[in-house]
Order: structure tokens, then C-alpha cells, then sequence
């Protein structure tokens, strides 16, 4: 109920798009690694296994989670206490059940295409060409999509070698340029973490207001989705709200959580997956919002953990801290401080590539 009302989520899953439908397999997926790690049985593994096939059958970004999935997995085998070779064998076996299920099942496609419908399916596009888009700046943001993927597959005629080596070439210019100028280096990914994960809308109201349709949108839902709506602007403000919120908590979760197992950590585990891979890849926020979903229960947990240990001097003495950060992020003049942690000069070139030219956000902070 509450991610039907979440505006964000929602409208995100009425663009049909595959990740959503592959997520939601991948979720399952998750909550079977985390019932094997507390039961030990395989049956949970199996169920695991399948339901990652069906997430990369969809998307294959969902491999993200699968990476994360064999690492929790790899943790659980080595700080397992229980003795003797034999447990080991087994946890080890689970991880291949797993592994082998999840590319086995996510093959059966392809297999069947080639098969049965006598059709051999093309390589098609090199991942390659999306890691190159990746590491370009744009006009609209620092490796937003730019249609380079497509544009260099059509220029060396579908070739899915020849493109994988234009963008390998690519990259290695743009490593080559991040590397004589650490200062754009760091400007450049800066501006692209802010973009991904610095959205509270996940470009929400950008999907809607895109679509063309033939019906007449009322006026209440004119108000919601486009700019200038008044119901568009409290709701922009509510979500920059409610991010800050919630990112406070997960803040408070790390701070005050002594008894957190590996069990509970594999949602974060996750997220530092989701980070590393989108520091490369083609940019858009709307990509990372699953990955939010994840760790929203820490914020929950935060919180509670705040009210419980508020008497607490190392909690007392980290909020001092943050405080004391926030202030000094707001008085001090060091650049790398003003180019990566506050508004400097380019407020309003900051929220047009924060939030892709929605004017509406800007207005609410002015």
C-alpha cells in the first residue's frame, strides 16, 4: 500500500520498463539467501537460484543483486563457526546451486529462440559502449544518456566487436583525461553521485509529464505532473523532505546498531554494489531507486535505536559531530569542500542537472 501511494515508485513501474518486473524477482531472491542463511536448508537456495534467472531474464542490471547475493553468501561460509568440513562442503554447494541455476534458467531464452524458432539471436550492443556514455559529460549531466551506445553500434555497422573496441578506446581516453586533471576528475563523478542519488523525485514527474496521450488530462493531474502545478511543487517539496529524513535515519542506523548480523547487512551490501556499478555506467536517478527500496527499513530501525540509546554519550557525541560538520560545511571556503558538499555559485545549473531542468524544484528553494 505504501509503495502504490509513493509517487516516485509508482509512476516509475507504470513506464513498464524491465527492471521492475526483474526486481521484484530479485527481492525474492534476496529474502531466500537470507531464509538460508538463518535455516541452513537448500530448498531456500533452490528457490534463491530460480527467482535471480527470472530478475536477469527481465534485466540483466539484476546482477548486481546476484554479486551481492554470492558474497553474503561467501561471508556466511567464512564466519560460520560451526566446525568440521562438512558444513563448509555444504554452504559451498549452495553458492553453486545458486550460481549454476541462475545462468542456467536465464539462458533457456536465448536457447529456445535458437532452437525452436530456427532464429540465432545477434550479440547485439557491447555493455562496453554503455560504460563509455558513462564516463562522458553531457550537456544535461556528467554521464547521462547522450545516445552514444547507438550511435557508435550504427557506425561500425552492428559490429559488436568493432564497437566493443571504439568503446574500449573511449574509455581509456576518458581514464587518460581523469587522470591529468584530478580536479575535473573529481568535479565529473561528484556531479554524477549527486544526480543519481541526490533525487528525491527519481525523475518521476519528468516519465508522466513526457508521455503523449490522446486523452484529456483533468486538471488535478495537470497540477500533479507538470511544471508550474501547485499540487507539483508541494509534492517535490515533500519528497526533498522525506529524503532527507530518511537518509538521516539509515545515518542514525550506522551509528547506533552494535548487534547488526551479516544477515542484516546484505541490503547494504547491495547498495555498495548498486554505487560502484552506476559510477560507470550510462547515468539516469530513476535506475538507482530500487536500491533505495533496500534500505529503507535501516531508517526505520535508526530511529528507533535514537530514542532507546538518546543518554548515550558516543550517540550525544556523533550528533555533536554531524552537527558540527554541517556547520562547518556552510562556513568554510575550502573549494573541495564548495564543489562537493554545498551550493556554491551554480545554484541553479546544480538543481537543473539534479533534477533534469525541473524548474519546479528550484522555485521551492528560492
Amino acid at each position: 500500500m505504501i509503495l502504490s501511494t509513493y509517487l516516485p515508485y509508482a509512476f516509475l513501474v507504470n513506464n513498464i520498463y524491465g527492471d521492475h518486473i526483474g526486481y521484484a524477482f530479485a527481492v525474492v531472491a534476496v529474502w531466500m539467501a537470507f531464509l538460508y542463511r538463518q535455516s541452513g536448508k537448500m530448498h531456500y537456495s533452490l528457490f534463491c537460484g530460480i527467482n535471480m534467472a527470472l530478475a536477469v531474464i527481465f534485466k540483466q542490471n539484476c546482477l548486481i543483486v546476484f554479486v551481492g547475493i554470492v558474497v553474503f553468501y561467501f561471508m556466511h561460509l567464512i564466519t560460520d563457526r560451526t566446525p568440521g568440513k562438512q558444513e563448509k562442503l555444504k554452504m559451498t554447494g549452495n553458492l553453486i546451486v545458486v550460481t549454476v541455476l541462475t545462468f542456467t534458467i536465464s539462458s533457456i531464452p536465448t536457447a529456445y529462440i535458437s532452437s525452436h524458432l530456427q532464429v540465432e539471436p545477434g550479440a547485439g550492443n557491447t555493455k562496453w559502449a554503455h560504460i563509455a556514455m558513462g564516463l562522458q559529460d553531457t550537456e544535461s549531466a556528467p554521464g547521462w544518456y547522450n545516445t552514444y551506445n547507438e550511435a557508435t553500434f550504427v557506425e561500425n555497422n552492428y559490429d559488436t566487436h568493432a564497437t566493443a573496441k571504439v568503446s574500449q578506446d573511449n574509455i581509456k581516453e576518458s581514464l587518460r583525461h581523469f587522470a591529468a586533471d584530478p580536479e575535473y576528475a573529481w568535479s565529473f563523478f561528484n556531479r554524477k553521485w549527486a544526480i543519481l542519488w541526490n533525487n528525491p523525485t527519481f525523475e518521476c514527474f519528468t516519465l508522466q509529464s513526457n508521455k503523449v496521450s490522446n486523452v484529456e488530462l483533468s486538471p488535478l493531474v495537470k497540477s500533479t505532473i507538470f511544471d508550474g502545478g501547485k499540487i507539483n511543487i508541494l509534492l517535490i517539496a515533500f519528497f526533498d523532505v522525506c529524503q532527507s529524513v530518511y537518509l538521516f535515519g539509515i545515518l542514525m542506523y550506522l551509528i547506533t546498531e552494535k548487534k547488526a548480523g551479516i544477515g542484516e547487512l546484505l541490503p547494504f551490501l547491495l547498495m555498495i554494489g548498486a554505487f560502484v556499478f552506476w559510477t560507470f555506467w550510462e547515468t539516469k536517478c530513476r535506475y538507482v531507486l530500487p536500491y533505495f527500496l533496500f534500505i529503507m527499513p535501516y531508517s526505520v530501525i535508526g530511529y528507533c535505536n535514537l530514542l532507546r540509546q538518546w543518554k548515550c554519550k558516543i550517540v550525544r557525541a556523533s550528533l555533536g559531530v554531524i552537527v558540527a560538520l554541517i556547520l562547518l560545511m556552510n562556513v568554510s571556503g575550502f573549494s573541495i569542500m564548495n564543489e562537493s558538499m554545498k551550493i556554491n555559485n551554480d545554484t541553479e545549473e546544480y538543481y537543473e542537472y539534479i533534477h533534469e531542468y525541473n524548474k519546479n524544484f528550484m522555485n521551492f528553494r528560492y
